[in-house]
């Protein structure tokens, strides 16, 4: 089972159910996640060193 992560403050999400619509809700911030916005979220680990993989690639002159 994967865990999704808030994008305001990386606390884990849960899923819930209200009037027939499936969201995401964040504990720590209290915030409602749209499922479709929460799913291209990368966790935040795998977003650290994607952009820290990109930042060393070198810069090829245009």
């Amino acid at each position: 089972m994967s865990i999704n992560y808030c994008p305001c403050c990386r606390g884990a999400l849960l899923r819930h159910v209200k009037r027939k619509n499936l969201y995401w809700f964040c504990t720590s911030c209290r915030q409602e996640m749209p499922v479709s916005g929460v799913k291209k979220i990368l966790p935040y680990d795998s977003l650290v060193s994607t952009l820290e993989s990109k930042l060393r690639q070198p810069k090829t002159a245009v």
